[in-house]
C-alpha cells in the first residue's frame, strides 16, 4: 500500500463516523533509511 492511499483510508474511515463539513489530514510518514513522505488530503463536503 502506497502512502496516499494509506492516508485517503484514513481520511474515508474518519469522514464516514464523524461526519464532518471540512476535514483535513497530514500524514508524517518515516521509513527506515531517513526518508520521509509528507501526505496532505482534505474532504469537503458538498451542498
Amino acid at each position: 500500500m502506497f502512502y496516499e492511499e494509506a492516508t485517503n483510508r484514513i481520511l474515508d474511515d474518519l469522514v464516514k463516523v464523524v461526519k464532518p463539513k471540512r476535514m483535513e489530514i497530514l500524514a508524517e510518514w518515516n521509513t527506515r533509511g531517513g526518508i520521509g513522505t509528507k501526505v496532505r488530503v482534505s474532504y469537503n463536503k458538498k451542498s
